[in-house]
């Protein structure tokens, strides 16, 4: 394309002021002064007739006539036809016709632009004769008052609640997101929508909600948010765990609570040797933490307890042994199985723990009142099949049994070598394959001889040659006391709050 604007010497007198150079319709008003002129060369010629030249030969307009300086500027040749003697913008819907040097009226203001639909729109010519060609404006541009546009003037947008976009002055294209300044937010609605300070403001509706909103006045603002199942509201957000908190998933993983509380980490890993410990003076109703610890701090001991109808009479004083064992060792993990099964009064017994690892003291305390002891005398069953069942029960780190009855077995009469043979293969087995090492209490012991609990404390891996007997609730909580001595090497650290 052409330049718009030269000099005129040439150029624009050979393309406009070619008309004639009447003084009768002289334009009013105008710059008296000569000047040198520039004027626009890109006009719409299709549209006008060819008008003689007059000009003298080297002059720049012909001499005392009007003439088209401009398709929107008339002008007064001085008389030399050198130089301009006056001027005389044309406005409106008006341009200069060249065949005269007048301001006529036009068909359409020159140059001015007119929208068809949303995409296209047509440009009047620079004299005014008419609108060209359809054109159409670039995606994602639309036309809107004559002119291809992206959005409204200055316009301001809200992306989210702390992020906007500003539409260009000239309205051809947004702005890159813009973020809101701390403590303001973006409100849409506003009269002049735009960032407002907030105030903000958040507590909890209830302990599955919570609320955020504003309180400055400048955006009134007000959010409710349900807390997934798995969270709770604190100082009014929606968390899922206690930042930095640490749980126990399985006996030797665990995971983390991010900072902020909103999610728990990926598994991880204890080293190993070590095991993962919740912290039972966790407050209730906090997050149960846990951590890492070396096993031998903390043990599972399973209670492998005689269910049958003979442990009647001495059913409270194990009960109460057993719950103060507990209530004074809350670092140990103590897991409770009765042979035979509570609710099978015969001789059969199943790898289904009555109170897993993990409980307390009352919790056991009252499933022994709940649970009076009847039936047969299951021992070598009940010691065979938690050497079947020890990994599901012990885990991979393993643990210790303590076999507390107070006679022999009397589902398997009159065996002898047999039954002590098979009570050498499982407890051994037990030690040597899963690491879980059998201690046997007799308790008011009432058989003929107590080579089967003595048999279990030889194969056991604990080093006695020997059951360890208690005749009373005192002994019993002694003998109780002993093996725990010999079962806890160390005390975990306090955690760290």
């Amino acid at each position: 394309m052409r330049p718009r604007s030269i000099v005129v010497l040439l150029a624009f007198v050979n393309a406009w002021s070619q008309g004639a150079c009447s003084s009768e319709d002289e334009p009013a008003g105008g710059d008296e002064d000569v000047a040198e002129v520039r004027v626009d060369t890109e006009v719409a010629t299709e549209t006008r007739a060819e008008v003689e030249d007059t000009r003298p030969v080297g002059a720049l307009c012909p001499p005392d006539a009007l003439f088209c300086i401009s398709p929107r500027e008339s002008g007064r040749c001085d008389a030399t036809g050198d130089a301009i003697a006056s001027r005389t913008p044309c406005e409106g819907a008006t341009a200069c016709e060249p065949s005269t040097g007048l301001c006529r009226p036009t068909i359409c203001e020159p140059e001015a632009q007119v929208c068809l639909n949303l995409r296209e729109y047509q440009v009047c010519a620079i004299d005014g004769s008419g609108y060209g060609e359809v054109r159409t404006c670039e995606e994602p541009l639309f036309c809107a008052s004559g002119k291809c546009r992206a959005c409204v003037e200055n316009e301001v947008e809200c992306l989210s609640d702390t992020t906007y976009r500003r539409c260009a002055e000239d309205a051809t294209a947004w702005s890159e997101e813009l973020r809101c300044q701390n403590d303001h937010l973006c409100d849409a609605d506003a009269e002049e929508p735009g960032c407002k300070r907030c105030g903000l403001e958040r507590t909890c509706v209830n302990p599955g909600r919570a609320r955020a909103q504003c309180t400055s006045g400048e955006i009134a603002w007000q959010e409710d948010t349900t807390c997934a199942a798995s969270e709770r509201c604190v100082d009014g957000e929606c968390i899922a765990c206690q930042a930095g908190a640490s749980e126990c998933l399985t006996e030797t993983t665990y995971r983390v609570c991010s900072d902020d509380g909103k999610a728990w980490s990926e598994a991880l890993s204890c080293v190993e040797g070590e095991a993962c410990l919740l912290d039972e003076t966790q407050p209730e109703g906090e997050t149960r933490r846990g951590r890492c610890l070396p096993y031998e701090c903390s043990p599972r001991v399973l209670f492998l307890v005689d269910f049958s109808g003979s442990m009647s009479t001495h059913w409270d004083a194990v009960r109460t042994s057993v719950a103060a064992l507990i209530a004074n060792n809350p670092e140990l993990r103590f897991g409770l199985k009765t042979f035979p099964d509570v609710r099978n009064a015969s001789c059969s017994v199943s790898g289904t723990l009555e109170l897993p690892f993990g409980e307390s003291a009352e919790v056991f305390d009252d499933w022994f009142i709940d649970n009076r002891p009847v039936g047969a005398t299951p021992l070598a069953e009940g010691v065979d099949v938690m050497r079947e069942n020890a990994s599901e029960i012990f885990g991979e780190l393993g643990g210790n049994m303590i076999v507390l009855t107070d006679g022999e077995d009397s589902c398997y009469y009159n065996q002898g070598l047999a039954i002590q043979t098979f009570l050498a293969l499982a407890t051994s087995g037990l030690y040597v394959d899963s690491r879980v090492t059998t201690y046997s209490i007799g308790y008011s012991y009432g058989g003929s001889t107590p080579i089967e609990l003595d048999t279990i404390a030889i194969n056991g891996g604990s080093g006695l040659r020997q059951h360890i007997a208690a005749g009373n609730e005192e002994e019993l909580t002694d003998a109780l006391a002993g093996v725990i001595d010999r079962v806890k090497f160390c005390s975990p650290p306090p955690l760290e709050r």
